[in-house]
């Protein structure tokens, strides 16, 4: 990062000026500081002081050089942006509508409700719109790495936070605690990727809270199907817990019609191809992945977006989740 790429190029001290004073409107335009426009533009955080106060005793041209392509770059991709047509904002399709209903009964009646579901049906996007929406509801995304005991209390501790250190039991502790007599509800999406002590520990703190707390799971059908599978086994406590529960592996009839009215689409062929998108693995997610990339090529070429700008944007999307290959 300190390095400055060399250049042949000898800049006049105008010129400098002019591109130091751009760097300073892009600054302020954005509300970057000296670091950002470090870590950004790949100039050492001293050397960009410097520069911007025109202390710098080094090279300038040099540090001019490689700034301006930066903003050169920075310029290029706002442009690109502006043809990307924006997602349409929450939209309360029935799915969504269910999935709420499942999160406001888990916690009016302090129960585990479940939402299990394929990829792109909308779990995620209703559990971010209840939490904006209501009190005391908390929504910890899981990941691969977060997957052990250990490391989900600490993610949970992190939304609530809480001091991340210590042991997994005074962790419990502290979630159990801060939760209790709230009334509120944690909201653990992509439940799939927690083994089963991770789980269990979940339903240890729901039980510390004296059901003064719910809480709702979130996963793909997978994980449903471990609970299912394991009820003798380990994860017959929780799923003898479970309240209120959804499983609803694709999105339904009138999910798919209300985003394709969001996104403008009336023709009768793009209506008809895109339902079948929403069919496919990714469902509503894909289907607008879709269309926006469609409109990046309709724009691109100065056209309006047609099913011929739809197909090439399914078939590039499906090619690069596929690896590129035809399989």
């Amino acid at each position: 990062m300190n390095d400055i790429s060399v250049t042949d190029r000898s800049l006049a001290e105008p010129e400098i000026d002019e591109v130091r004073q751009r760097c300073r409107n892009v600054m302020e335009q954005n509300n970057y500081n000296q670091s950002i426009v470090s870590k950004l533009s790949g100039v050492a955080y001293s050397t960009v002081a410097a520069w911007l106060g025109g202390t710098y005793t080094g090279n300038n041209s040099k540090v001019t050089v490689k700034i301006q392509t930066w903003l050169d770059s920075l310029a290029e991709q706002s442009k690109v942006r502006m043809t990307v047509p924006d997602m349409p904002g929450f939209l309360a399709t029935p799915s969504a509508v269910n999935f709420s209903t499942t999160l406001q009964m888990s916690q009016i009646m302090s129960d585990i409700g479940v939402i299990v579901g394929g990829a792109g049906i909308g779990k995620t996007e209703a559990a971010k719109e209840y939490a904006i929406r209501n009190p005391n509801v908390w929504l910890v995304t899981m990941r691969p790495t977060s997957s052990s005991k250990l490391r989900s209390l600490r993610k949970i501790a992190k939304v609530l936070r809480l001091d991340t250190g210590g042991s997994d039991d005074a962790l419990t502790d502290q979630i159990a605690e801060r939760i209790t007599g709230t009334g509120g509800l944690l909201i653990i999406d992509e439940a799939q990727h927690l083994v089963a002590e991770a789980l269990d520990e979940i339903r240890s703190i729901y039980d510390a809270t004296d059901q003064t707390c719910g809480v709702a799971l979130l996963g793909n059908e997978s994980f449903y199907a471990r609970i299912e599978g394991g009820r003798t086994e380990n994860f017959s406590q929780i799923h003898s817990r479970f309240g209120d529960r959804i499983i609803q592996p694709k999105p339904v009839k009138g999910d798919v019609d209300m985003l394709l009215e969001a996104w403008g689409v009336g023709d009768p062929n793009e209506i008809k191809f895109l339902r079948m998108v929403a069919r496919k693995p990714g469902a509503l997610r894909v289907m607008s992945k879709t269309l926006r990339l469609a409109g990046i090529l309709a724009s691109g070429g100065g056209e309006v977006r047609n099913i011929d700008h739809i197909d090439a944007a399914y078939k590039r999307l499906s090619a690069s989740s596929s690896g590129g290959g035809n399989a």
